[in-house]
């Protein structure tokens, strides 16, 4: 029962992550296109 914590632990922190670097990602590609115009 505590791998199963322990896993979805990882998991959702991996999740995260990922969604804050994709987040981040699409705010810089933006402010690229705005500066080029």
């Amino acid at each position: 029962m505590l791998e199963l914590i322990e896993i979805s632990r990882l998991f959702l922190a991996s999740l995260a992550a990922s969604g804050v670097a994709g987040s981040f990602d699409v705010t810089e590609y933006s402010k690229n296109n705005k500066s080029e115009e």
